[in-house]
C-alpha cells in the first residue's frame, strides 16, 4: 500500500511540474481517510482513557484520605488508652495507710 501511495504521489510531483492540478487517485483518498477515522478513533480511545484514570485518581485520593482520617483516629484512641492505663497503673500503686482506719469509721 505505502509503495502505491509513494508511486502515486511520484506521479503527482511530475504533473505538478508540469502545471496541472494535483490529482489524488481513489487508493491514496481512501488511505487518507482511513488514516483519518483511525486517528479520529485513537484520539476518542485517548480521551476515555483519561477520564478513566482521572476517576480512579479521585476515587484513589477520596479513600486515602479517608484511610488517614481512620489512622488520625486510632493514633488518638490509642493515646487515650495509654493515658487510662498509666493513671490505673497509678491508682494501683497509690499507697493509702489510712484507708483501713477510714472504712472502719465509716461502718
Amino acid at each position: 500500500v505505502s509503495q502505491l501511495a509513494s508511486g502515486e504521489l511520484q506521479g503527482q510531483d511530475s504533473e505538478q511540474e508540469a502545471g496541472a492540478k494535483p490529482v489524488r487517485s481513489e487508493a491514496v483518498e481512501e488511505l487518507l481517510e482511513s488514516n483519518l477515522v483511525n486517528i479520529m478513533k485513537f484520539k476518542m480511545k485517548h480521551k476515555s482513557i483519561q477520564k478513566s484514570l482521572d476517576h480512579f485518581r479521585n476515587n484513589l485520593n477520596e479513600k486515602k484520605e479517608h484511610i488517614d482520617e481512620k489512622n488520625l483516629d486510632l493514633q488518638s484512641l490509642l493515646y487515650e488508652k495509654n493515658h487510662i492505663q498509666s493513671q490505673i497503673t497509678q491508682c494501683r500503686t497509690l499507697q493509702t495507710p489510712n484507708l483501713e482506719r477510714i472504712q472502719d469509721l465509716q461502718e
